[in-house]
């Protein structure tokens, strides 16, 4: 990694990293990232696989300047090639993003998307599309504050962009902190930050990717018969699970999670404002996260199945919904036969 010869003050920093951890929310997003919506998503999803995309060394943001990686671009580059997400190849040189600008992360990201995207129209590059990570560290603290990733087309327009910090899960799970500022736990919290940006991106494809079935029974009835969890959950349905509750009748929901023991550990209300066929229009009690326009963003829960169910967010973009979130054997945890899974995902 090298410096790049622009200081950033302490007091800009702060003004940046300081208003997510202010809205900060215990419950945490399914969702790998937040993308806003792009003309270019669909043509991209149709043609990543066989495309060639220019990965360029890593930005990092600290408060003491800007640096790169090529540790981490040789990471993105492995990843998405052995997963065989796209033709992915390393693209010397390195991209000024300029100086930060911007209250907050998302003002942070759109800025350094414009400003991303004007140095790569300066690029000679035969690729279909490029990529360009960029990792913040915040100042006093030896953590991980948000990663971007920012996929453009030929000309130079975003593609495919997205960001990630502390609202969403596969964020907080990978647990990028550090006991010191040595150079040696950067390297181990930029590995893992390298990692959820590329396993965000697969995720993100997926998820634009996918068209789901909508459940033509009752939802409600769906929903109650049993415990749920994350489908891509490391140990599915024993560390935690989680059960709807409806305790207005149709007007209000509940999800209670449950730790390994059984025990409540954590409730989320939601208002209900309207039902269209498996489709529950809700908004979180609570809710603190607001779209480009400023509104609090409410949550589409799609019932697929009497055995599983997803998640859209108002201002996600795309067509798909989250990776699913399948049911469990009753409320024992344990998971269900192959036979059950047929009945179920069929009835």
């Amino acid at each position: 990694m090298r410096i790049f010869p622009i200081l950033m003050t302490v007091a800009i920093c702060l003004a940046i990293f300081q208003p997510v951890v202010a809205n900060e929310t215990e419950e945490k997003s399914p969702h790998p990232g937040f993308r806003p919506e792009s003309e270019l998503a669909a043509a991209f999803l149709e043609s990543v696989k066989s495309a060639k995309m220019a990965v360029y060394p890593t930005i990092i943001r600290t408060v003491d300047g800007t640096l790169y990686s090529e540790d981490s671009q040789k990471q993105i580059v492995s990843m998405l090639n052995e997963k065989r997400v796209t033709v992915a190849v390393a693209k010397a040189g390195t991209i000024d993003p300029g100086e930060l600008k911007g209250e907050g992360q998302f003002a942070l990201f759109q800025n350094d998307l414009k400003t991303i995207a004007a140095q790569l129209k300066g690029f000679d590059s035969d690729a279909d599309y490029s990529l360009v990570m960029e990792v913040l560290f915040p100042p006093h603290r030896p953590a991980v504050f948000g990663i971007h990733c920012y996929v453009y087309d030929r000309q130079g327009e975003n593609a495919f962009s997205f960001l990630l910090n502390s609202h969403h899960k596969l964020f907080v799970d990978a647990d990028m902190t550090a006991e010191d500022s040595s150079e040696a736990s950067r390297a181990e919290m930029m590995e893992k930050a390298t990692k959820v940006g590329v396993t965000a991106l697969m995720q993100q494809i997926d998820f634009g990717s996918r068209t789901y079935r909508i459940y033509e029974g009752d939802p409600f009835g769906a929903l109650e018969s049993g415990s749920w969890d994350f489908s891509r959950s490391e140990n599915f349905c024993k560390d935690e699970f989680h059960k709807f509750v409806f305790p207005d009748g149709h007007n209000a929901m509940q999800i209670e999670f449950y730790d390994a023991e059984g025990s409540l550990s954590r409730t989320a209300e939601y208002v209900i404002e309207g039902v269209e066929g498996g489709v529950l229009n809700t908004d979180l009690v609570g809710e603190e996260r607001r779209d480009d326009s400023g509104n609090l963003v409410s949550w589409k829960l799609i019932v697929n199945s009497r055995a599983q169910y997803c998640w859209r967010r108002s201002d996600e973009g795309g067509r798909g919904c989250t990776a699913p979130f399948k049911r469990c054997n009753a409320s024992n945890g344990v998971p269900r036969t192959r036979c059950q899974v047929f009945l179920e995902d069929n009835s």
